[in-house]
């Protein structure tokens, strides 16, 4: 007896055949798919605050989870507030108060927009800046150098000269436009 498939196409398949044809993957699954709340704290440890995820993981450390059929795949602690707390309002982000991309646990968990989530991320030092940013050709002690010849008088070109950077660049970093991480800690 032939059997169909059960994603709703009603096209036969095999016992256990997966097929690709459709654009889609039609299984025929031998043994019932746990409960999804059964399958997403199988992946937890809670023996910490933090409730780390020990399932797959993404390349950013961040956990991945899928039910099979119906969300795909999700990260975890974005599943997790869902979970919890309802449906993402459309533009916000989940974050993380405790930095620590792995954990799922809802009372660590908070929505925000992307500049709200980018803004934390500097704060919390998070994102390279300064001389720790891939793209840096200055370091901090160039920066003090530019500030200390600005204050001397040298042009802002012959600085940049100096440098092997533009005139725009110094005189940003002169009004403290860029390089403000550096200005704090001075």
């Amino acid at each position: 007896l032939m059997k169909l498939c059960k994603c709703g196409c009603n096209l036969p398949v095999k016992q256990e055949q997966s097929n690709f044809k459709t654009g889609h993957i039609m299984r025929v699954f031998k043994y019932p798919i746990p409960p999804i709340k059964k399958r997403f704290f199988k992946y937890v440890d809670k023996s910490d605050d933090c409730w780390n995820w020990v399932g797959p993981i993404n390349h950013n450390g961040y956990g991945r989870f899928s039910n099979g059929r119906e969300i795909g795949r999700i990260l975890a602690h974005r599943f997790s507030w869902e979970f919890h707390f309802g449906k993402i309002t459309n533009g916000y982000f989940v974050c993380h108060k405790c930095d620590n991309p792995k954990c799922v646990n809802p009372k660590h968990l908070y929505l925000g927009t992307q500049i709200e989530n980018m803004r934390d991320a500097v704060e919390r030092k998070r994102m390279p800046s300064g001389e720790h940013h891939h793209n840096a050709k200055l370091s901090d002690k160039d920066i003090k150098t530019i500030n200390e010849l600005h204050k001397k008088g040298i042009m802002q070109k012959e600085i940049a000269d100096k440098f092997g950077v533009s005139r725009p660049n110094i005189s940003l970093i002169i009004h403290r436009k860029t390089w403000r991480y550096y200005y704090n800690y001075i």
